[in-house]
């Protein structure tokens, strides 16, 4: 059985949070990954996504990403990483806590 993913944003996790799109193909996307994944998860840093505006997917697409989002790559990174932050911040921590976690502030 597959793991139970939250977000702590409000959003169903079967529909992009950038484009609405909700195809069976949403993808779930760890804001934070490498070492610190397990803590998206934690926090609930995990967030649907369409493939083509996943940053990290295999089926990113800047061009389709741009026109949709009116984003690139590295600022629907962005986006995200501040979302997770001002979370962060508002229901669980201070900015040097933040930063002690995750490695540094995106704001």
């Amino acid at each position: 059985m597959a793991k139970r993913l939250r977000n702590a944003f409000g959003y169903d996790m079967d529909s992009c949070i950038l484009t609405g799109y909700g195809g069976r193909d949403v993808e779930r996307h760890h804001i934070f990954g490498g070492p610190v994944r397990y803590k998206s998860e934690f926090y609930g840093y995990v967030v649907p996504l369409a493939p083509w505006v996943h940053p990290n997917g295999s089926r990113f697409d800047e061009k389709l990403c741009k026109e949709t989002t009116g984003l690139t790559r590295r600022e629907v990174d962005l986006k995200l990483k501040c979302m997770a932050q001002t979370d962060y911040e508002l229901n669980h921590g201070t900015r040097e806590q933040f930063i002690r976690e995750f490695g540094r502030s995106y704001k």
